[in-house]
């Protein structure tokens, strides 16, 4: 990402075009979920950081409630796994929330 970042920097045309490349590099699996958000907190090159960081929001904010929505999903998977019903264990849950 760094390296995309130094490009885009350095051309007006591809620093507009920078959410939609990493969008793209996303969906190939070239980027992954983790080192975008990585580079969202910490790892951006301090040229343009505050545009491209800016431009990448909404993005982020995706990744990140689909990443919670996975892991929703992988604990479901988890208690069907290991016989858990959750509609008879868990019946009385809600009156402790």
């Amino acid at each position: 990402m760094y390296k995309v970042q130094i490009q885009c920097y350095e051309d007006a045309k591809l620093m507009k075009l920078f959410p939609e490349i990493i969008r793209s590099l996303y969906d190939q699996d070239v980027l992954a979920e983790d080192t975008i958000l990585h580079w969202f907190c910490k790892g951006t090159n301090p040229k343009g950081r505050q545009t491209f960081v800016k431009s990448l929001e909404p993005f982020v904010k995706w990744v990140e409630e689909a990443e919670e929505e996975e892991e929703v999903v992988d604990l479901l998977a988890i208690f069907c796994e290991n016989g858990v019903n959750l509609v008879r264990d868990f019946q009385g849950f809600s009156k402790y929330c």
